[in-house]
């Protein structure tokens, strides 16, 4: 989860490094008013909690985007062979639930970042 705010001066993103989960415990750790100062035009100004805003962080989608392409890839080339071996419907179908796995893990990771997203954005402090 990406924890931001825009610039007073410049209006670009000023992000913010904290593994804080909402607007209460961010204040908790760092105080009502965060000092942070802009990459663009080098302006410092204290900002509130309230005006901190979270969204979903690239690098996590991406991982889990690999974990899901590269998981269902190395298990669908493992069991292959047994695909055409087997004439068992109900071992046909549990070979294709096996190949639901790394689905599962990407919506897992997936609805978890959503659901930070929302719970840090849907709390106001004070």
């Amino acid at each position: 989860m990406k924890i931001y705010t825009k610039c007073a001066k410049c209006r670009s993103e000023i992000v913010l490094k904290t593994n804080a989960s909402d607007r209460f415990v961010l204040a908790k750790k760092i105080g009502e008013t965060i000092d942070l100062s802009c990459k663009s035009c080098g302006t410092n100004k204290k900002y509130h909690v309230k005006e901190m805003k979270a969204e979903e962080s690239k690098i996590v989608g991406f991982i889990s985007l690999l974990i899901f392409l590269g998981g269902t890839s190395g298990i669908f080339f493992y069991l292959w062979p047994y695909f055409f071996r087997t004439s068992y419907i109900y071992a046909i179908s549990a070979l294709i639930g096996v190949l639901t796995v790394p689905f599962l893990i990407y919506q897992a990771i997936n609805f978890g970042q959503s659901n930070k997203v929302k719970y840090f954005n849907a709390k106001q402090y004070g």
